[in-house]
């Protein structure tokens, strides 16, 4: 399996997470403490996300880092 393909999958699980909580994009940019332009590329899995962000934003959204990665 292509590696990029890691990072669109989980770009998918946190939108759906995001989705499913109400959150905006920018609502989760501002937990994080990163931009909202950074958020669309994780969620479309342009950008190759850091660890320590997929924790923040696995807290954020009350899940669990697993949940997020295939």
């Amino acid at each position: 399996m292509n590696e990029f393909i890691y990072y669109k999958i989980i770009g998918e699980r946190i939108k759906k997470k995001r989705e499913e909580r109400c959150m905006t994009q920018e609502d989760l940019a501002v937990l994080v403490h990163i931009s909202r332009p950074s958020i669309t590329n994780i969620e479309a899995g342009r950008h190759l996300i850091r660890i320590h962000y997929l924790y923040q934003i696995a807290e954020s959204l009350d899940v669990s880092v697993h949940d997020l990665i295939p």
